[in-house]
């Protein structure tokens, strides 16, 4: 230890390093001044502080070797060798490499100081690290509860939109819906499913304005991690299911989403349409021959106030689709017939949006139906990619890798859909195929 530290008086280091401490003080002294009288961000002072700092290591290691003089700076000599050695490729590379280190540090320092920031400006502080969670349908607060299809929509919109986070798993709605209709309490639906938050609220359209009561729960707890209210006009409701949405993703995940991270994918301004789009989806969900033809006439209502509305074209190609679909009793249309509609309508959807994963989970059933089965997986895969909590798209993946002998792939992706969908009987059925086959081939080996 004395050898070193002479050897730190010989080098002069800190009479080299020292003036740097001395230059960081005073500058960091002038920015907290400037900061509060010009107004600016608290982050200008963390920035300073993140550079300056992010200094000191690489100033340490560079007056090792060289020292500040009147007449410049100056190499240090080598003690045995009595003169100075040149600052070969090895200094260099451990130059570069603590300069590289101190650059990520300081950066991920002040990344995270950012984001917790904005989340505060944003009132969206984090609470908890969320791994999965579910949208529990949102209620109908009018005072006539004739506005279901309002509030049901909305929480599809919305958890559609939380589904593109690859960072959060989102219960398919299928599953939430199977267990609400037990009558069970929010929390309680959220805890079957195991998922660590769910979000929840009520809606109702009064005039030309909506108001929105939404508040985000710990499941583990009950406690109200997040809760807000809303009042805005209809034609804002695109804006207000990204804010919601955005808000949610903000208090369960790291990092920060901005305003302009999170836009809804199709959106229109014609008010009417976007009605006709929702009483559409909620008639499509029963399932029905009446039920189906009802949702296509309100989907062709919708287009046809707004021509460039791409989820009504996609909605209306899932109608036909299902119309024929030959696994269900009130199929009656002609698959190939629906097929070529169905093509058509979606063609119109891609010419004007590449970024919904329906249109890409719908287009692969095309495919599919067509015989073009590597486009069908493709597609697919467009569609997991777009939103990772798609369960349809792996249900359709796995049966597409099955009928191809892809079996491997074909069980991860039942797995998936499984995960993203745990009430759904036709997905357990299949999974219990599954296991049968395996135990199975287990006992032939054995034998």
């Amino acid at each position: 230890m004395q050898a070193f530290i002479k050897e730190i008086q010989r080098r002069k280091v800190l009479n080299t390093f020292l003036p740097y401490l001395g230059i960081v003080w005073l500058v960091l002294q002038i920015v907290s001044v400037l900061v509060p009288m010009l107004k600016l961000s608290p982050l200008v002072n963390t920035f300073a502080v993140v550079i300056l700092f992010s200094g000191i290591p690489i100033m340490l290691y560079l007056s090792w070797y060289f020292n500040i003089t009147t007449n410049g700076i100056e190499a240090v000599s080598n003690i045995k060798a009595k003169k100075s050695k040149h600052f070969g490729l090895s200094k260099w590379l451990v130059f570069l490499s603590i300069t590289v280190i101190s650059i990520y540090t300081g950066a991920s320092y002040f990344y995270s100081v950012k984001i917790e920031h904005e989340k505060k400006n944003d009132g969206t502080a984090q609470q908890i690290i969320a791994r999965s969670m579910a949208v529990i349908p949102f209620t109908d607060a009018s005072a006539t509860q004739d506005q279901e299809y309002l509030a049901n929509g909305f929480t599809e919109e919305v958890t559609s939109l939380l589904g593109s986070a690859d960072k959060l798993i989102v219960v398919d709605l299928y599953s939430v819906n199977r267990l609400s209709s037990n009558k069970l309490d929010p929390v309680s639906i959220a805890r079957k499913l195991k998922v660590d938050a769910l979000l929840t609220g009520s809606i109702r359209n009064t005039g030309s304005n909506i108001r929105l009561r939404a508040e985000l729960i710990n499941v583990s707890d009950s406690k109200i991690l997040w809760s807000d209210s809303y009042n805005r006009k209809f034609g804002e409701i695109f804006d207000l299911e990204s804010t919601v949405a955005r808000a949610t993703l903000n208090s369960l995940i790291e990092g920060f989403i901005s305003a302009d991270e999170l836009l809804h994918p199709s959106i229109t301004d014609k008010v009417e349409a976007y009605r006709m789009y929702m009483k559409g989806r909620e008639a499509f969900q029963e399932e029905s021959i009446s039920s189906l033809k009802e949702a296509r006439k309100y989907f062709e209502q919708a287009i046809g106030i707004a021509p460039d509305f791409s989820k009504a074209f996609i909605a209306l190609a899932d109608t036909i689709l299902l119309m024929s679909d030959g696994s269900k009793d009130f199929a009656f249309l002609e698959p190939e017939i629906a097929t070529k509609l169905a093509q058509r309508y979606l063609d119109q959807a891609l010419v004007k949006t590449q970024i919904l994963p329906q249109a890409f989970a719908t287009q692969g059933i095309v495919f599919e139906r067509d015989g073009k089965l590597e486009q069908a997986l493709a597609s697919y895969n467009k569609a997991t990619e777009l939103n990772p909590s798609l369960a349809i798209a792996f249900q359709h993946k796995y049966g597409l890798l099955s009928k191809i002998g892809r079996r491997q792939e074909a069980l991860t992706a039942l797995q998936t859909a499984l995960k993203l969908n745990p009430e759904s009987s036709y997905l357990q059925q299949m999974s219990n195929n599954e296991y049968l086959k395996n135990t199975q081939v287990t006992l032939t080996v054995d034998e």
